[in-house]
C-alpha cells in the first residue's frame, strides 16, 4: 500500500544529523570570545556560514541554549530566523527582534516602541494600535504599557474614540514627556519629528531607533554585559529579490546593516549560508574590520559523527567508518581546526539509504 512520505516522518525516531547538536567546540569558542568584554562604544558582528544542513540553526539554539542557562543571568539576547517570510519584512522582523530580546529578561525599548506604535497608525489606519500590538501595551517593563495605563484622561482622548485608534500622536507627546523627565535627551531629539514623519519615512528609521534602544540599555546596565542578536537562515532575505546579484538583493538587507550601525556595544550573529561581502559592495563604508570575524561552519568532527551514528543504532565500527568516510568535506576551505568534515546532511542520507 503506498504510503505519505509524511507516515515515514512521523514513525521515524531517529536523531538527524542537522538537527542534533554535537561539540562544535570552535564556533562555541568563537562566540564566547566574541561576546568577552565587548565595549559599549565597539561593533562587533560574528557570522558562522556554510552549505544548508550544517546545523546553523543547530549552533544557534545551542548558543542561546547555554545563554538561558547561565547564571546569574547576565545577556539580554533574542533571534530572529528569516526562514519565516513575514519576518522579512523590515518593521515586523525588527518587531520580533524586540519582542525576543525582551524574553530573555526585563529590557526598555522606549524609543522604538512609541515609532512602531507610530509606523502601525501610519501603515494601517483605522486599526486598533493596542490590539495589534498587545503585548507591547501589556508589558510592565515598557513605556507603551505605563502609558497605556495612565488611562484615557491622561491621553486626553475623546470617551468615544477607542484607545488604540488616533493614538499615536498623544502617545508621542506623552512619551516625549515622560524621557525628559528622566533625562533620555538622545531619545527626546530621536521622537521630536517622529509625528511628522510617513509611514515609510518611520520604516527607514526603525533600525535606527532600535539601535538607540540598545545603546541606552547597555548604558544603564553595564554589569549586563553586551545585548546579543541572532540573525539565522541570512540567505532568506534575498529569496524574493528578481534579482539576486544586483541592487535588488543588496537592498534587502539594507535595514540590518543600519541596525548594526545604529548599535555599538551589541554583539550581532549572523548564520546563512554564505559569507557576508559588504566590504566589497560598500568600500566606503568600512565594513572591512568588522568582517574580519567570519567562520565557515564545517562538517562533524569525526568522533562527533561517530557518536551520531552510535545513536541510530549502528553498532558495526567498519560501517560507521565507510559512512564517515563518503561523507566527508575536507576539500571545503577553512575548515575548522581537528574536523574531518563529515557533512551532516549526507550522514541522514546515508543513514536513511
Amino acid at each position: 500500500m503506498p504510503r505519505s512520505r509524511h507516515d515515514d516522518q512521523a514513525d521515524d525516531t531517529r536523531p538527524k544529523a542537522n538537527r542534533v547538536f554535537t561539540d562544535r567546540d570552535a564556533p562555541k569558542a568563537q562566540f564566547d570570545q566574541a561576546r568577552a568584554d565587548l565595549p559599549p562604544d565597539q561593533h562587533r558582528l560574528l557570522v558562522f556560514y556554510g552549505v544548508g544542513g550544517q546545523g546553523k540553526t543547530a549552533l544557534r539554539r545551542e548558543l542561546m541554549r547555554r545563554l538561558a542557562a547561565e547564571q546569574p543571568s547576565r545577556h539580554r539576547f533574542g533571534a530572529v530566523d528569516f526562514q519565516v517570510e513575514t519576518f522579512r519584512d523590515p518593521p515586523r522582523g525588527l518587531l520580533e527582534l524586540r519582542r525576543r530580546l525582551r524574553e530573555s529578561g526585563k529590557i526598555r525599548m522606549a524609543v522604538f516602541d512609541v515609532a512602531i506604535a507610530r509606523y502601525w497608525e501610519r501603515a494601517y489606519p483605522g486599526e486598533d494600535v493596542t490590539r495589534a500590538l498587545g503585548d507591547l501595551f501589556s508589558d510592565g517593563d515598557g513605556i507603551l504599557s505605563e502609558l497605556a495605563q495612565s488611562g484615557r484622561d491622561a491621553l486626553d482622548l475623546a470617551e468615544d474614540v477607542p484607545l488604540g485608534v488616533g493614538l499615536s500622536v498623544k502617545l508621542i507627546n506623552r512619551a516625549h514627556r515622560w524621557l525628559k523627565d528622566r533625562g533620555a535627551h538622545r531619545a527626546c531629539a530621536a521622537l521630536a519629528g517622529l509625528p511628522a514623519l510617513e509611514a515609510d519615512q518611520i520604516a527607514e528609521r526603525l533600525p535606527w531607533y532600535l539601535g538607540l534602544d540598545l545603546r541606552a540599555h547597555r548604558a544603564e546596565h553595564p554589569a549586563q554585559g553586551a545585548p546579543i542578536c541572532f540573525l539565522d537562515t541570512y540567505e532568506a532575505l534575498w529569496s524574493d529579490a528578481p534579482d539576486k546579484t544586483g541592487a535588488a538583493a543588496v537592498e534587502t538587507d539594507a535595514w540590518v546593516r543600519d541596525l548594526i550601525s545604529a548599535a555599538p556595544g551589541t554583539l550581532f550573529v549572523i548564520l546563512g549560508r554564505e559569507r557576508l561581502s559588504w566590504d566589497r559592495r560598500f568600500p566606503r563604508d568600512d565594513w572591512a574590520a568588522l568582517l574580519a570575524d567570519q567562520h565557515l561552519l564545517g562538517g562533524l568532527a569525526e568522533a562527533d559523527a561517530d557518536w551520531f551514528l552510535r545513536q541510530i543504532p549502528i553498532d558495526d565500527a567498519a560501517i560507521r567508518r565507510a559512512i564517515i568516510d563518503g561523507t566527508r568535506a575536507d576539500d571545503e576551505p577553512d575548515p575548522p581546526p581537528g574536523a574531518t568534515g563529515a557533512h551532516p546532511f549526507y550522514l541522514d542520507l546515508a543513514v536513511d539509504t
